[in-house]
């Protein structure tokens, strides 16, 4: 039934509309740990827009728009005063810690390291892995 596609067309691209919306708010709101994070959500947010902008009615079109923009330029801007992330290969098996102290001297940002790179178990990084690191 065409009726039953065409509301589930429509429903879809309000759920897609208010999603977006709710990102970009979370994003204003978001601070970052280096500039290829704010980077990532800057182009997800362009990629989500520009798919929603397709198919979007002439009504919504300009606002999505200007909502998708203005985020973008924000994040842009955001990042300008962020590092960029650094990558270290691990030469043998060692803790999180141990990573934190030769990168940095200090054990403050453990917690970014483990984060950064989804270590499962802070205690035992095997060698080989690369590790990405906020460069100062």
């Amino acid at each position: 039934d065409y009726r039953a596609a065409f509301a589930k067309f429509t429903l879809n691209q309000t759920l897609s509309g208010v999603a977006l919306s709710n990102i970009t708010l979370l994003a204003a709101e978001m601070s970052f740990s280096s500039k290829e994070a704010a980077n990532e959500l800057r182009e997800l947010i362009r990629t989500s827009a520009d798919k929603l902008l397709e198919s979007a009615s002439d009504s919504l079109f300009i606002p999505l728009q200007n909502l998708a923009t203005i985020t973008e330029r924000q994040l842009s801007e955001a990042s300008l005063n962020l590092a960029p992330l650094a990558t270290k290969k691990i030469i043998e098996d060692s803790p999180a810690l141990v990573q934190t102290w030769e990168i940095y001297g200090s054990l403050e940002k453990e917690e970014e390291i483990i984060k950064e790179n989804n270590i499962r178990h802070p205690l035992f990084i095997p060698a080989g892995t690369s590790i990405k690191y906020t460069s100062n």
